[in-house]
């Protein structure tokens, strides 16, 4: 919850006990929220240098390079207990990103590997080249561990928990069938147990909230209506084959990224003189970054101090084709700077890098000219993606 949506309600309540627990909420909030900046800035300066150092030790040194491996994926869990610890403090609303499928379900499954019955099999597929889709990456973990609870469940003596990766395009005869879908390109996720299967009256009703087949204690009867609900978030649909003593496939269509799917083939080459401005005021970003743009392309102008990115952007004005900013500087936010950047020339692309994690105001953010927000760390793959995404789309 924001600081002002919990003074709003504090204002508006007059218990003693629940305005103490509102702003003791507050402070946890805040200091959560801190606690994630600096942190998260930490973790961006280990994920970059870190890629930096493997790419350089890939042919050299391949055990150098399974430790490198070793220090991001600690990196990556470091940043998921950061959301642990952030999700009781505030809304779940964030913007969409480019996300790798293929990425979030490995980790869910390295997860679920730990936490089921050993008489659990878990095989995880993957087919062909799979298109970053346009999500959330909390919330698809929390798709598949409610799949995967259910699939448990309906192999109390153990089984096979299969798990498949694929790209799918819609056509128009599986769009006639399934009005839900529109044609297109999408990323399949397939979920199948082993388990006793479903007859019909149960296979009608499984998406309903509160149905359920379980006792009282061991399930609520939300997990596959919170599976519909977060795959229709992401524009996609979702459906089930069940046969009594035949197990359960459930099947999820998310679609790609309508910009990366359109220009995933061409938006290197024409791309690759970009000039990319970099603005935070940590040194090591500065660095950070101007080294990853290379390495992908682009050239790279950096600035710790974004009144002087400002003059310079001023003074150059057709030279600049992408801003990235850190959003907490000192005497102005990434917010401000954007509304000035966007002010100069408004059809600049504008993302904005950030440690703190925060539901911004969507409003402020188009106002500012911020295309994405992108949180640290950050991959070099996942930032490719958001850079190739905004400079083709500001060339439409």
């Amino acid at each position: 919850m924001r600081p002002d949506d919990v003074m709003t309600e504090v204002a508006a309540n007059d218990d003693p006990d629940e305005r103490r627990h509102a702003q003791k909420m507050e402070a946890m909030g805040r200091l959560a929220g801190g606690i994630a900046h600096d942190f998260n800035n930490i973790l961006g300066m280990i994920v970059g240098f870190t890629e930096l150092a493997r790419g350089a030790a890939r042919e050299r040194e391949p055990t150098i390079v399974a430790d490198l491996d070793e220090v991001l994926r600690a990196a990556e869990r470091g940043k998921e207990l950061v959301e642990r610890i952030l999700r009781f403090s505030r809304r779940e609303h964030t913007l969409p990103e480019a996300i790798h499928l293929d990425t979030v379900v490995a980790d869910a499954v390295r997860l679920l590997r730990a936490t089921i019955p050993q008489s659990v099999n878990i095989t995880l597929q993957h087919e062909g080249y799979l298109a970053p889709v346009l999500g959330n990456a909390t919330s698809v973990h929390h798709l598949l561990m409610n799949l995967a609870n259910n699939a448990v469940h309906a192999m109390p003596d153990g089984g096979v928990l299969e798990i498949r990766l694929e790209p799918f395009e819609a056509r128009e005869t599986f769009v006639h069938s399934h009005p839900e879908v529109r044609e297109g390109s999408y990323v399949m996720l397939t979920v199948h147990d082993s388990g006793h299967g479903m007859d019909a009256d149960t296979r009608d009703r499984a998406f309903e909230p509160f149905f359920t087949t379980k006792t009282a204690e061991r399930g609520t009867g939300l997990g596959l209506s919170m599976v519909h609900g977060i795959v229709r978030e992401h524009g996609g649909a979702v459906w089930l084959d069940s046969e009594p003593g035949l197990g359960t496939t459930v099947c999820c269509l998310i679609p790609v990224a309508d910009d990366v799917a359109n220009h995933r083939d061409a938006a290197p080459d024409p791309v690759r003189r970009k000039v990319v401005m970099l603005v935070d005021d940590e040194p090591a970003f500065i660095r950070l970054g101007e080294r990853r743009m290379r390495d992908l392309g682009y050239e790279a102008c950096g600035f710790t101090e974004p009144h002087a990115a400002i003059d310079a952007f001023r003074s150059s004005r057709r030279e600049i084709d992408l801003v990235i900013t850190d959003y907490s500087m000192p005497r102005m936010n990434g917010i401000e700077f954007a509304r000035e950047v966007h002010r100069i020339r408004p059809e600049v692309p504008i993302l904005m890098l950030t440690g703190y994690v925060e539901d911004f105001s969507l409003a402020a953010l188009e106002a500012s000219g911020i295309r994405r927000v992108l949180t640290k760390p950050i991959t070099v793959a996942a930032l490719a993606d958001a850079v190739a995404t905004a400079l083709t789309t500001s060339e439409k």
